[in-house]
């Protein structure tokens, strides 16, 4: 235990640091204590991989997106590509990988080994939400994504606007997301230079929360001031609310459990979808 908290320590002063090289050498190092389970029993931890999956019908603003979670601690690389497999066969048109840096929230996901394994495995697009603090000095690592979702928390005005300048001259897709208690009055200055804005319907973070209804009304007002614009909600999304975010104009609609748990991916995703 002692060797995993000089680790995680270690970390945090990497980021605090930006000292990108020692932060690489660390989440390696990381990543082979736990695939050897030497930390197997700190649960509190939770660095399970962060997947999600996508359909997308931008048109008809109808688009699914499907997350689900993988115990990241025994054969990293394995469970992630059989888990892409699964869900790229269920029917999913892109993978969306969550970064988390333990700062920005209280989570930590080895994200840029997910990024070049999925590179690796699949050739369907692959977005990436960074849930960090400073994203821009993020953005160099991810470079390889089809979009990059930042949350508005974590910068300010002129920040922002560079990193959507910098990913649309990589020809990379800029998201901007807001966590539940954030008004929308924060992206409002983007709706015309993102290509999508990203609704938490829950804290971020952690997987297995309800959705917070009261989210959804955000989601109704981004749709009036813009038809074109992808919304996302992510948080607590099944096949019993899914309809509703639908309505309130969402058309990037995540899920969690209610992917990853079921028997049928295949038929979750479809119903999702339609």
């Amino acid at each position: 235990m002692a060797l995993y908290d000089n680790i995680n320590n270690d970390m945090k002063e990497a980021m605090k640091s930006h000292d990108k090289e020692s932060l690489s050498t660390i989440r390696l190092l990381k990543s082979a204590i736990d695939l050897q389970k030497i930390n197997n029993k700190l649960e509190e931890i939770n660095d399970d991989l962060v997947i999600e999956v996508a359909s997308r019908q931008v048109k008809q603003h109808k688009e699914s997106i499907i997350e689900f979670r993988s115990a990241g601690r025994n054969d990293l690389a394995d469970n992630l590509e059989r888990e892409i497999k699964s869900v790229e066969a269920a029917g999913a048109d892109y993978i969306h990988i969550d970064v988390m840096d333990g700062e920005f929230v209280n989570n930590k996901t080895p994200g840029i080994d997910m990024l070049e394994r999925a590179n690796e495995v699949t050739n369907l697009p692959l977005d990436t939400h960074l849930m960090v603090e400073n994203p821009e000095d993020w953005i160099d690592d991810f470079i390889e994504s089809d979009t990059i979702t930042f949350h508005i928390e974590a910068t300010d005005e002129e920040r922002a606007n560079a990193i959507i300048e910098k990913l649309h001259e990589h020809e990379i897709r800029a998201g901007i997301a807001i966590k539940p208690n954030t008004s929308i009055e924060e992206v409002l200055p983007y709706i015309d230079k993102a290509d999508m804005i990203l609704v938490m319907t829950v804290e971020p973070g952690f997987g297995g929360q309800k959705l917070i209804p009261e989210c959804l009304e955000k989601v109704k007002q981004l749709r009036e001031i813009s038809k074109e614009i992808d919304i996302e909600v992510d948080g607590g999304i099944n096949l019993e609310n899914v309809e509703e975010a639908k309505k309130a104009g969402a058309n990037v609609i995540v899920a969690g459990t209610a992917i990853f748990k079921a028997e049928n991916r295949k038929y979750i995703i479809e119903k999702m979808k339609n």
